[in-house]
């Protein structure tokens, strides 16, 4: 994986799964005096990890009609609910389930935005599936958002998810 993303080893954990990882995150970064954003329709592991750490899960409202990609993220509206309390926001592009993603270029500048003190966890766990629609690679952006964390999974694309292999990369 180091050698594949051209990373340092001290940038990759392994998991159980990518699952594993997101509950893992939560549990580390997130306590009961914490809040963590989602959008409305987020993968559901999302909130069972929040609730298992005691941190308040704040939901905000999806896109809607007529937007081009409603029920998708609404990056606007995530970046003005962070709050001093915010330790971790959850964002999946592609987003599972809804099948919505956001441009590279939007969500760039939403990670850019978010204040230090918060991680931002991108979900790439459907990245392999992106051939025809425009999608980020989370990890080039590694070096200048200190606060990012990408998860990915061996059980979409590479067809392993009895395996439950995922990683996560992050700036060291």
């Amino acid at each position: 994986i180091a050698n594949k993303h051209k990373l340092s080893i001290e940038q990759i954990v392994l998991g159980n799964g990518s699952h594993e990882l997101l509950m893992q995150i939560a549990q580390v970064f997130a306590s009961a005096d914490d809040e963590v954003l989602v959008s409305q329709y987020c993968f559901a592991v999302y909130p069972i990890a929040v609730q298992a750490t005691g941190a308040t899960c704040r939901s905000v409202a999806a896109l809607q009609s007529p937007q081009p990609m409603a029920l998708g993220h609404d990056l606007v509206a995530m970046q003005a609910a962070i709050s001093a309390q915010t330790r971790l926001v959850f964002v999946a592009n592609p987003n599972n389930p809804t099948g919505t993603y956001v441009e590279p270029a939007e969500l760039l500048q939403f990670v850019r935005a978010v204040p230090r003190h918060a991680l931002v966890v991108l979900d790439e766990a459907y990245f392999e599936y992106s051939r025809s629609i425009p999608l980020q690679n989370g990890i080039e952006w590694l070096a200048d958002c200190p606060n990012l964390v990408i998860v990915r999974t061996f059980a979409k694309a590479y067809g392993l998810a009895g395996l439950r292999i995922g990683y996560a990369v992050s700036h060291p």
